[in-house]
């Protein structure tokens, strides 16, 4: 009698467990699919390694919470950041046989491509820039001339581009994200809602071979001061500071070499080079026209990249160390304070090369990226106590 009552219920427990296993297997199944569709892999680091040392000041602002790594497979070129999470891509795709340079919308959520940008060049460089308002991306490619761009303007909201301008040097975004500064033979504003281009200045006029500068262009804090710096053959720069509203121009020659550049607040800009002779980081006051090094580099150590968070009170650079014939690669951050670096820590460091360095418009979060062999890390740095 009594196993005649048990029956049913291990007719039930059967049951439960066989449609428990069957929905677990159903869920992995679900899940592998998932992991398997994704264009990307994702690493947390949570190490001690990357807490900031204590400085004399008290507590470092620059200690890390942790650091994500992207892993995507295509090569990177250049990025520029929507929000946190979404990324506008000039990449080469390894599944293409002509190698083409291709631009696309990034999802580090979701780690896929979500977006084509529309452009394909068979070029090697290029840069890629989305607008203030998140709402435009300029597309800059090489021609083969390797000193001459193509640049598209691709609008979301259509997804297509609605404009195309040729043989231009470089080009920028103002920062209200309808219109933006170009540069060919005159530095020009283009609004992207008429089409119309309002020239500025003849950059001959203080350039007087510009095709023989590598020249490069940066929109200071103030919204209104255009920056445009030339390296020429014979050891020398010239700075040219351009007032758009006022249609104002003020020229400096340095003697050295200036290469990577960022804005910095409010009348500022950020350089990495060489001046009379001493190698570093430089800070060019615009109304001043005073050079100050902020950072004296050594023997066997150097430099790359710079980027200046937007409230001007943070910059981060690269660094390369050479130990016994080994490149070790470092990301600084430092707070910057009356041109002045205080703070200085390692935040991040690794044998690859480091590039693309990029602040959150809110100034809280840093990117980098790191090329591979057919993939790239697209590394994300959080921070503790930033202020």
């Amino acid at each position: 009698m009594s196993n005649f009552k048990d029956k049913p219920y291990q007719t039930i427990l059967v049951f439960l467990i066989v449609l428990g296993l069957f929905t677990c297997g159903l869920l992995g199944v679900n899940n592998l699919y998932s992991y398997l569709s994704r264009d990307s892999a994702v690493m947390v680091l949570e190490k001690s390694l990357f807490a900031g040392e204590e400085s004399k000041e008290g507590d470092s602002p620059f200690a890390v919470d942790r650091i994500v790594k992207f892993t995507l497979p295509y090569t990177v070129l250049t990025y520029d950041l929507f929000d946190i999470n979404t990324v506008a891509l000039m990449y080469l795709n390894p599944q293409d046989k002509m190698f083409s340079l291709q631009t696309g919308i990034y999802n580090l959520n979701q780690g896929a491509i979500t977006g084509d940008l529309g452009q394909k060049k068979q070029t090697a460089k290029g840069t890629i820039q989305v607008a203030p308002d998140g709402k435009t991306v300029l597309t800059s490619l090489y021609e083969k001339t390797d000193a001459l761009t193509t640049v598209y303007i691709y609008d979301l909201a259509s997804q297509r581009n609605i404009g195309v301008l040729h043989n231009l040097t470089a080009a920028a975004w103002l920062p209200a994200g309808r219109k933006f500064v170009g540069l060919d033979d005159y530095l020009f504003v283009y609004d992207i809602t008429t089409g119309q281009r309002e020239d500025i200045c003849a950059i001959s006029q203080y350039i007087r071979k510009p095709e023989q500068y590598f020249l490069s262009l940066n929109v200071l804090a103030d919204g209104e001061t255009v920056g445009v710096t030339g390296n020429n053959s014979q050891g020398s720069s010239d700075i040219i500071l351009i007032n758009l509203t006022k249609k104002t121009v003020k020229t400096n020659r340095v003697t050295g070499f200036l290469a990577a550049s960022s804005p910095l607040a409010p009348q500022a800009l950020a350089y990495v080079g060489s001046v009379q002779e001493r190698d570093g980081l430089y800070a060019y006051n615009a109304s001043s026209k005073a050079m100050t090094q902020l950072l004296d580099m050594g023997s066997g150590h150097k430099i790359g990249e710079i980027s200046a968070s937007p409230d001007g009170r943070k910059i981060a650079y690269t660094e390369a160390t050479i130990s016994s014939g080994t490149a070790i690669q470092a990301i600084h951050v430092a707070s910057l304070n009356n041109q002045q670096l205080t703070d200085d820590q390692i935040v991040f460091q690794d044998s690859q090369l480091i590039q693309n360095l990029i602040w959150t418009k809110d100034s809280q979060v840093l990117y980098y990226l790191q090329n591979g062999e057919g993939s790239t890390i697209l590394g994300r740095i959080l921070f503790k106590n930033l202020r």
